[in-house]
């Protein structure tokens, strides 16, 4: 669940534009009545909440679906979570069955520092794997979902509680470095001084000489180097978030970076909260004023800055702003904004989060779900490079839908797609079409992927498409952040239905400019053509012509389509 940044400010002042709805209107799915909620599950079906003291969990009505009996909790993840109840520590499925309790007994064969009667605690899942730690002797491992200790490459030590879709923060023995590992796969990186947390599908190598490089979830380097000076670096949803700090850990600017390393947002702003729905919070000093805004991600202000106390992200087309802060009682005093900065609730919560389906408040110290419903069907602008075109949004929404186009290119929409994204997606779609993942696909061909194919990349699904055939390189280098042009996309879109198996032979397509076409992209030209994954322009097809993110979602869906 998504908390919010709390700065203090002793100003009030409000939206030049406020649309206000009295508090008789505020309308919840569950009434303020627990003391704590922390969020649902990946399905919104459970949420975990905190009564009495005790812990249970509710549906976003409130109504009660396991009691609350627990002493501690977090929150189901695939269909278990963790819980303490009267001393016993165990994993339960979502009718509150045990699957297997925590002794230490159980472990000790596989542990050096633990002994028969310790205490163990337990972690949520992530991906397949929870991480243990010994409560007496701090001792850290990873369990399966069956419970069973999971055997890590010899001479590595868990380092951080925390797991992240299957990738652990590990240490070598007597090293000072610290890097990631695949527990799946038992592939490691590691840096020398430290690594962020894995977020968004994405974690942070930082060298200490102020260079970043950035691995994805497969622990392939997406970016070698980057350099960033003295900032820390972050993920945030396919960005990457620049921080710089005084000596007091006091914050000097904030900046945003992709993941070449090009500037998006420049280092004008004090903070800038997370990416996400299309807008950035940001905070500024002006005359030793602190204020606080949103931008979209051309860095232009889409509510501009006012004097203000706190903010959450935007979710779903609404954030909570609090102009007041009460410093007696540390309570802010939020609204809910929509995306023009109109209130669409008036300033009365105490507090407020969110997770991926609901958002929660607090009101006189209780928690309570939110109805959203009506808050935000009107007044809610576009964000012109993070929204695709009107024409392309509705086959953009299916390939997102159909979970083929990854998170971190659900943005820039109108912006040229590298060649290294397009093979993202070209992976995407053959692994939806055979129900496989890219390593089963591969070994079923008797393929297999070499870190050394190219000088300049070891992305594993470019790797991929070049074993499928689907992409070529350039040189002895592949050029991933090369941009394509359509002739290029049609070669990629006709090798991907290859790699599927789907023949290509078609009639000639007649163009107006069909000379312009090159002889090496004719075929596939055709195929496009005439399966209506490729159609042409008012010019012609426009062989030479660059080819944006929306345009290749819009044709990945179309050849998803077209090879039912």
């Amino acid at each position: 669940m998504k908390k919010i940044l709390c700065i203090a400010l002793a100003f009030l002042f409000c939206f030049s534009s406020i649309l206000t709805v009295s508090a008789e209107e505020v309308k919840w799915s569950a009434k303020p009545q627990f003391e704590e909620i922390y969020g649902s599950d990946e399905d919104g079906n459970m949420i975990l909440a905190k009564m009495n003291e005790k812990y249970g969990y509710i549906d976003k009505n409130g109504k009660i679906i396991l009691d609350f009996v627990y002493d501690y909790a977090t929150g189901f993840s695939k269909g278990m979570a963790y819980v303490e109840k009267g001393g016993v520590f165990s994993y339960i499925d979502k009718s509150g069955k045990i699957l297997f309790e925590l002794k230490a007994k159980n472990y000790v064969a596989n542990l050096n520092n633990t002994n028969e009667n310790d205490l163990l605690l337990g972690t949520s899942f992530s991906g397949d794997y929870a991480i243990v730690v010994n409560n007496d002797s701090y001792e850290i491992f990873i369990i399966d979902r069956a419970g069973k200790y999971v055997s890590i490459p010899k001479g590595l030590w868990v380092e951080e509680r925390d797991i992240y879709n299957n990738i652990a923060i590990v240490r070598p023995e007597a090293s000072a470095d610290i890097g990631y590992l695949n527990v799946k796969t038992g592939k490691t990186v590691f840096s020398p001084y430290t690594v962020t947390e894995f977020r968004d599908g994405y974690g942070i190598l930082n060298y200490g000489d102020g260079t970043i490089a950035v691995v994805n979830e497969n622990l392939d380097f997406v970016n070698k180097k980057i350099n960033i000076g003295d900032a820390n670096a972050s993920i945030s949803n396919g960005l990457i978030y620049l921080g710089e700090y005084d000596e007091n850990d006091e914050p000097l600017n904030a900046s945003y970076i992709d993941m070449n390393g090009k500037t998006i947002i420049p280092k004008n702003y004090l903070v800038l909260g997370d990416y996400r729905d299309g807008l950035i919070s940001a905070i500024i000093r002006e005359n030793d004023v602190e204020k606080i805004g949103y931008l979209d991600v051309n860095g232009k202000w889409a509510i501009k800055p006012i004097k203000a106390s706190s903010r959450s992200a935007f979710f779903k087309g609404i954030a909570a702003f609090s102009e007041t802060f009460n410093e007696d009682t540390y309570n802010e005093n939020f609204g809910i904004i929509d995306k023009t900065g109109k209130y669409v609730l008036q300033p009365q919560f105490e507090d407020f989060s969110y997770d991926d389906y609901y958002a929660y408040a607090k009101v006189n110290g209780l928690w309570g779900v939110l109805n959203l419903d009506g808050l935000t069907t009107t007044g809610t602008p576009s964000v012109p490079s993070d929204t695709p075109d009107t024409w392309a949004a509705d086959e953009v929404t299916k390939a997102i839908n159909n979970k083929l186009v990854p998170s971190a290119l659900q943005n820039k929409y109108k912006e040229k797609i590298t060649r290294k994204d397009f093979c993202d997606l070209a992976i995407s779609l053959v692994e939806s079409k055979l129900g496989k993942s890219i390593d089963e696909i591969l070994s079923s061909k008797g393929l297999s992927i070499s870190e050394k194919t190219f000088n300049d990349t070891t992305d594993k699904n470019i790797l991929s498409a070049y074993a499928l055939l689907i992409v070529k390189g350039k040189g002895d280098g592949f050029d991933p952040n090369g941009y394509i042009t359509r002739q290029e996309a049609a070669v990629m879109l006709a090798n991907t239905a290859l790699a599927l198996g789907i023949d290509i032979n078609s009639n000639e397509a007649s163009f107006p400019d069909s000379s312009s076409i090159a002889t090496w992209a004719k075929a596939a030209v055709n195929y496009v053509s005439s399966s209506n994954v490729m159609k042409g322009t008012n010019n012609g097809f426009e062989a030479k012509a660059n080819y944006t993110r929306q345009q290749a979602y819009i044709t990945i869906f179309r050849l998803f389509e077209a090879i039912k």
